[in-house]
């Protein structure tokens, strides 16, 4: 009862959740300008679409390792406290049993052990984080995406565009 109730592969799990979603946050509040412009060892230029695209690619990534990660904790979870029943449930028969043999049964040696608190914390910790990093990302999605420009104009006009929060607003 006494064993930590996440398996390495779910500690694992958190470990990358956690790293995924600090650089996601770092990510979506610089409103992706530490993603280059250029990589110019590929020939790979980033224009805001594709900036836009490559914040989606990486809010996607975070939500899948949030799925993940709740899957193998709630399976944890599952087995875990599954355990502490079959746990209570032996300590309950050895006390039947040694009451039946003596006449006072010691409210001392009846214990439970929870889960502890501390692990329900970082649980939730971690999906806290999370969240903030996908939230970080949406905002950096919608911050990144330009306007399209009104009017007419060729489809080059769309990659001269600017984003929606870097957009003057006119009065006429």
């Amino acid at each position: 009862m006494l064993n930590d109730p996440l398996r390495e592969v779910t500690r694992k799990e958190r470990r990358s959740l956690l790293g995924i979603s600090a650089i996601a946050m770092l990510v979506g509040w610089t409103h992706a300008r530490v993603i280059p412009s250029k990589i110019e060892n590929f020939g790979i230029n980033f224009t805001l679409p594709d900036r836009s695209v490559l914040l989606w690619l990486f809010f996607w990534i975070v939500a899948y390792y949030i799925v993940a990660f709740v899957a193998y904790a709630a399976t944890d979870a599952l087995k875990y406290f599954h355990t502490m029943d079959e746990g209570a449930k032996t300590l309950r028969k050895q006390r039947e049993e040694e009451a039946a043999r003596s006449t006072s049964l010691s409210d001392a040696t009846r214990s439970e052990a929870p889960w502890p608190l501390l692990r329900y914390v970082t649980l939730i910790i971690t999906l806290v984080i999370a969240g903030v990093a996908m939230y970080s990302l949406w905002g950096a999605v919608h911050d990144v995406v330009p306007t399209v420009p009104s009017g007419p104009g060729t489809p080059g006009d769309y990659l001269k565009a600017v984003p929606s929060s870097q957009v003057a607003t006119r009065v006429h």
